[in-house]
């Protein structure tokens, strides 16, 4: 047997295989769409956005930052929007800007993580909840207040863009409307659109009571808290707002707790399969 003389290469390695990677269009609306694939439920938009108030508002009060510690939910079935507010640990300009991007996660910091500690994790932490938010509708507004200082930011047509029905990249743009953390001390409001093109199309096919948005808020969101023997970190104050399809406005303080089925006010107790066809 021959063997033929091999010539050894000087070796290319250590390598960065990222290190001239350089992403065009395509492959940002792919991550983006990549995201949005993973979200397929209709309490989707509420879940996220609920869950970053109450890690935002645990925040605050690990942080030693007085209360009152609200969160106010409002689902506007007229006008087929959602918005949730907190008075949580807010954010700064810089800092909305970077929150828009895919898989960049604010939260975990050193401070807070250490405040935390493991037996206080975070709800929501890999970084995709507000690209989700963003860019899976075509109408987001994001206010967030810190240090009296009051950002306001509006971003359109991001879902039209990521499924290539718009070429115009979407932007984050200063948004004129007026907010409701003007007279709060801190916080963020997220305020979502919905349409034809968004999961759910519209809010009342969901629910068009109060009642049921309040029992839908406490069993499928981080605000309806189980702790069983543990403490709650901050007392929140949770509020729910009601706008019916006539305009009718509902207001109602609720626990930031589970909503257990033995403590639902209604005789005969409910059976499991009067709450499996109650959220259908």
């Amino acid at each position: 047997m021959i063997r033929e003389a091999t010539t050894e290469m000087p070796s290319p390695f250590p390598v960065d295989p990222l290190a001239e990677f350089d992403p065009t269009e395509e492959y940002r609306r792919s991550v983006v769409n990549g995201i949005l694939e993973s979200y397929n439920s209709n309490y989707d938009f509420l879940v996220e956005a609920i869950q970053n108030a109450v890690d935002a508002i645990e925040d605050a009060a690990l942080a030693k930052l007085p209360g009152p510690y609200l969160l106010e939910v409002t689902v506007n079935l007229k006008d087929n929007w959602l918005g949730v507010l907190d008075t949580g640990i807010g954010l700064g300009a810089e800092e909305i800007v970077k929150a828009f991007k895919p898989y960049v996660s604010l939260k975990q910091t050193d401070e807070m993580r250490t405040l935390r500690s493991v037996q206080n994790p975070y709800r929501g932490y890999k970084g995709v909840g507000l690209t989700f938010l963003a860019y899976g509708t075509d109408d987001v507004r994001f206010h967030s207040k810190r240090d009296e200082t009051l950002i306001k930011a509006r971003m359109q047509y991001g879902h039209a863009w990521a499924t290539g029905e718009r070429d115009d990249i979407a932007h984050v743009d200063a948004d004129d409307e007026a907010s409701p953390l003007e007279d709060m001390p801190r916080g963020t409001y997220i305020r979502v659109q919905f349409s034809g093109s968004t999961r759910p199309r519209s809010l009342v096919h969901l629910a068009a009571e109060p009642k049921a948005w309040g029992a839908i808020v406490r069993t499928r969101t981080a605000a309806g808290q189980v702790l069983l023997d543990r403490e709650t970190i901050a007392p929140i104050e949770l509020t729910l707002h009601v706008i019916s399809g006539d305009g009718e406005e509902h207001h109602d303080e609720l626990d930031a707790a589970f909503l257990y089925p033995h403590l639902v006010d209604r005789e005969p107790a409910y059976r499991f399969q009067d709450l499996n066809a109650y959220f259908e």
